[in-house]
């Protein structure tokens, strides 16, 4: 179901994206300051294993969005 800018939906919708794309910025900042500061192989391991999952959540997310926006004309 396709909304339109004058729709409540829309809004949400865009309201929703915003949130995950802060999210997003913010988990993949860290990893960037966590990647930047490993030295060793045991270090860069850690921070794959911290960073890993919620990078792959804010990737499906931001998918799934933009996917919905391009599919109803938005983006």
């Amino acid at each position: 179901m396709c909304v339109t800018p004058a729709s409540e939906f829309f809004w949400i919708g865009l309201a929703l994206f915003a949130a995950v794309g802060f999210v997003c910025f913010r988990v993949g900042h860290r990893f960037w300051r966590d990647a930047s500061s490993a030295s060793n192989a045991e270090q860069w391991a850690e921070v794959f294993n911290d960073h890993g999952p919620p990078m792959m959540n804010c990737s499906l997310w931001l998918l799934i969005l933009i996917l919905a926006g391009v599919s109803c004309g938005l983006l």
